[in-house]
């Protein structure tokens, strides 16, 4: 009976399992965007261009990686997620607006990553997800 009850506690909330399936998600279609960009830069065939795909490549990485230390608890991958998405979400923005202008489609995919995210963020660091990350941690 015991044992039933610390598992029940370690047990992930359906709420934080929806907020990483956002998160995923998101990382997918940001993968699926990148691919137009490796179009774009590929055509200029410029160093700044490969840097540039470098560096969004390894945000995009390091973004999955700490989704995926979010799912196992680790409290202080939320707190980079939320860092991280407090400084890319409006300049994304911003550039979706562009985008929109350009390709529709594109720019709302943009948005539709922003809202995931967002979304996703909120959850997080809700009361439940907060106590969760908080057993997690004493256990």
């Amino acid at each position: 009976m015991e044992n039933r009850i610390v598992q029940d506690r370690t047990s992930r909330p359906e709420k934080i399992s929806i907020a990483l399936k956002l998160l995923y998600i998101t990382f997918g279609i940001g993968v699926v965007r990148s691919f137009t960009l490796v179009e774009i830069f590929i055509d200029t065939r410029t160093t700044v261009s490969a840097a540039a795909m470098s560096v969004i490549y390894s945000i995009l990485l390091f973004m999955c990686f700490c989704v995926y230390m979010t799912g196992k608890g680790r409290s202080w991958a939320r707190i980079v997620s939320l860092a991280l998405g407090v400084f890319i979400i409006p300049f994304s923005i911003f550039k979706d607006l562009q985008d929109m202008t350009i390709d529709p489609i594109f720019g709302m995919f943009g948005f539709g990553q922003a809202v995931f995210v967002i979304v996703a963020l909120v959850i997080l660091f809700q009361k439940q997800s907060s106590d969760w990350f908080r057993e997690k941690k004493a256990i």
